[in-house]
C-alpha cells in the first residue's frame, strides 16, 4: 500500500496566529521523507522573546523578506 503524504509546519512569531514567520513543508512516501521546503517570511508583528527563544527566528532575520501573501 503506497503512503504518501505531505506534512506542513509553521512558526510565528507571537501567540497570533496570523504572525507567521516561517512555513516549512515535508514529502513523505511510506515514512521516507522524499522533499523538504522552507522559507522564512515578514509577518510584519512584532516578536514575542518567548517564541524568538523556541525557534531564533527575530525581527532581524525577516525585516527585508516578504509578507507571507507574496509568498506561492
Amino acid at each position: 500500500m503506497d503512503n504518501h503524504y505531505f506534512a506542513i509546519d509553521v512558526e510565528t512569531a507571537n501567540a497570533d496566529y496570523s504572525s507567521i514567520c516561517q512555513v516549512g513543508v515535508a514529502e513523505f512516501e511510506n515514512g521516507t521523507i522524499l522533499r523538504t521546503w522552507k522559507t522564512l517570511v515578514n509577518p510584519e508583528q512584532y516578536f514575542d522573546q518567548f517564541f524568538v527563544n523556541i525557534h531564533g527566528i527575530d525581527q532581524e532575520t525577516v525585516k527585508f523578506l516578504f509578507r507571507i501573501f507574496r509568498i506561492y
